[in-house]
């Protein structure tokens, strides 16, 4: 049981912290013992403590620096590492350190210790530097104030990102620009809602660019600065553009029709995109496209009928691959989609907290990459501010079109930008991700759609103003069920255009297609719970190349999309993953059960375990922690028989057990 094994490390504990003062030797075989048993944040800080008595202090830094890509938001480790910059005389970082240690403090005692360590240092700083300048600290305050992806297109600080270079490696940059926006030239926090954005893959270019290519290809370009005059030669060609010719506030493509020697001089910095190759690899298909409804329930789509519902969805899908038991892993879309983009669990890529920003990108590796390195121009149409470029999704990705749901980017305009980019790119082999939000408009009580609209009666036109603290506690609404089904329609008019282009322009044989979503929405069940299949069953349909015609109820997870893309795009499926290759697509067995958590501070921690005839809850008294960690001193848990709804954990206490052991093997680093 949780309860027995945190006790046998909190005993553990304590030992180790007795012989710290007592014996070295026995304190570090003890610590790795616990390491053993588990790595949370006091881990870290017990080797960390360690290495302080041994005189290692930079083995200590190093220590609390690898702890801090598992536990982030964790006080103690930031404050350790505060002290122990703070005793190399390394004051910038160890007042970093001790403002993020505030930050996350968890009571004023702790806040204030940090704060007193802060003007401590100020005022060493000041006497020991002579170079001390308050700027120094100006920038730190920003690093530790940031805020989170939702910023994009601003940075974490709030200030426009347009016509700036991004890094995440040494080699691999971006820049964000503006797209249609003809006069704009930039965007500030009020703006930023109204404008689509374009991020590009490639590098920045002082003075010269020289690039050789045995076939034709396109070459995105924007300028960083006023008055810039480039000179482009080709095969001995020469193309002069002179001041103010191109466009500032946009990428200009610059398209060669044949293999050859490209040379450009230019007198300012220039950012350059990745050339895009206009050839195909035959052993890939020629389009992979991935499209992202967020919260379109599975349940919905089975009680009204797929046909009947989404008709120009079921006669794509039609002959392909339908599963009727996928289950989503996180109950959000921030942890949802990290989920599926890494095939990972929540636990793992751990992009959990909706406030706190945490570099997800830089500890995982996301879907986008692998097709890139397979060899895909890889493309996102993206309107969701929990999948933006500022929580690392740009990562992999050559070509990032972005606008807020909330500034009017809806599924017609994604599915016009993306029929665009095919159409522009037709040569070489695709990989487009698609994101459609317009199902938000529901919990979020918002009318913005002609068509959802028209097609409301008016005995269903008033909302009840039961919209809940956040889209997913919003609880259960016929006015919201009545317009949330208008609204799959609505989407299904403009999917309809999309798979009928594709079927238009490439044979079944060169394309493979998947739709799904992030989670369902508790205000269709009248139980209001997290766990009912209207909130965590969703649908997961894929066509095209060998993808068998079969309608299944193996049970899914969602984290198993990512390995069923790879493996019918020809790419090899990565060990190590949560995600397993399903049976009926070439898997070699069935899950047994599948696994959601749900991971919110403020919100009491959620297990729950689906199988086909029974579901296994496991949920706590205590609420989440705003650190993410969670206590287990008091939980109950229950084994519902799904046919009867009766709990009946009494005849099967060896499966209750094996259930509990389980859920602590994925939680055990977050256990307060």
């Amino acid at each position: 049981m949780i309860s027995e094994r945190i006790v046998e490390i909190q005993n553990l504990f304590k030992e180790i912290e007795i012989q710290l003062g007592v014996d070295l030797e026995v304190a570090h075989e003890l610590i790795e013992q616990y390491g053993k048993l588990v790595q949370d944040a006091r881990y870290f800080s017990l080797k960390s403590t360690l290495c302080f008595y041994q005189g290692e202090i930079n083995k200590g830094i190093d220590i609390l620096k690898e702890g801090l890509k598992k536990h982030s938001f964790n006080f103690d480790i930031h404050y350790n590492l505060g002290f122990l910059y703070g005793e190399i005389k390394d004051y910038l970082n160890a007042i970093k350190h001790y403002l993020f240690s505030a930050k996350y403090s968890n009571n004023i005692d702790d806040k204030k210790s940090a704060d007193e360590n802060v003007e401590r240092l100020l005022k060493e700083f000041a006497l020991t530097d002579v170079m001390f300048k308050k700027e120094k600290i100006a920038e730190i305050v920003k690093k530790v104030n940031v805020q989170d992806g939702r910023m994009y297109p601003l940075d974490l600080n709030g200030e426009s990102l347009i016509r700036r270079i991004i890094k995440y490696e040494s080699e691999k940059s971006y820049l964000v620009n503006m797209y249609q926006s003809f006069q704009v030239t930039n965007i500030n926090k009020e703006s930023k809602f109204y404008f689509k954005t374009e991020l590009i893959n490639g590098e920045q270019v002082e003075a010269h660019y020289t690039y050789n290519s045995d076939a034709p290809f396109v070459l995105p370009l924007s300028l960083t600065e006023d008055d810039t005059v480039i000179k482009v030669t080709y095969n001995n060609k020469i193309v002069d553009f002179e001041e103010n010719t191109l466009p500032i506030n946009k990428y200009n493509y610059l398209k060669f029709n044949e293999p050859g020697e490209l040379v450009i001089e230019t007198n300012k910095s220039i950012f350059i995109g990745i050339p895009i190759l206009l050839k195909i690899r035959k052993d890939k298909p020629k389009l992979v496209m991935k499209i992202f409804v967020d919260g379109l329930a599975y349940d919905v789509l089975e009680e009204e009928g797929l046909k009947n519902i989404m008709p120009n969805t079921a006669a794509f899908f039609k002959n392909g691959f339908n599963a009727g038991n996928c289950i989503i892993n996180s109950e959000w879309t921030l942890p949802s989609k990290a989920s599926i983009n890494t095939g990972t669990y929540p636990t793992k890529h751990r992009l959990l907290h909706p406030e706190y920003h945490y570099s997800f990108e830089e500890h995982n590796k996301l879907m986008a990459e692998y097709f890139k390195e397979a060899g895909f121009y890889t493309a996102r149409f993206d309107t969701n501010w929990r999948t933006t470029a500022g929580f690392g999704y740009y990562k992999g990705v050559d070509r990032l079109v972005y606008e807020s749901f909330h500034g009017g980017m809806d599924c017609r305009d994604v599915v016009t930008e993306a029929i665009e980019h095919i159409s522009s790119f037709k040569d070489t082999n695709n990989y487009i991700n698609l994101s459609m939000m317009d199902l938000h408009n529901v919990p979020d009580e918002i009318e913005s759609h002609l068509f959802s609209e028209v097609n409301t009666d008016i005995t269903m036109k008033r909302n009840k103003r039961q919209k809940g603290s956040t889209s997913v506690l919003t609880k259960y609404d016929e006015v919201k069920i009545y317009k949330y089904k208008q609204e799959i329609k609505r989407i299904d008019i403009f999917l309809g255009i999309l798979f009928g282009f594709i079927q238009k322009n490439y044979d079944k044989s060169e394309y493979l297609v998947v739709l799904h979503s992030d989670h369902g929405q508790t205000f269709l069940n009248k139980e209001g719970t997290l766990y009912h299949n209207n909130r965590i069953k969703v649908p997961f349909m894929m066509q095209g190349k060998d993808v068998p015609s079969a309608n299944v109820y193996e049970i899914i997870e969602t984290v198993d999309i990512l390995p069923s893309l790879l493996a019918y795009s020809n790419i090899e499926v990565p060990k190590g993953i949560d995600g397993k290759l399903p049976k009926a697509l070439g898997g070699t067995i069935e899950r047994d059960y599948a696994f959601t958590q749900i991971i919110h501070p403020n919100q009491p921690y959620k297990a729950i375990i689906t199988e086909k005839d029974f579901t296994f809850i496991l949920e706590t008294k205590e609420n989440v922690d705003n650190n993410l960690t969670i206590s287990f001193s008091e939980y109950s848990t229950k084994y519902i028989n799904k046919n009867t709804k009766e709990d009946v954990s009494i005849q099967y206490l060896e499966k209750v057990e094996f259930f509990e052991s389980y859920i602590y093997s994925n939680i055990k680093e977050f256990i307060r």
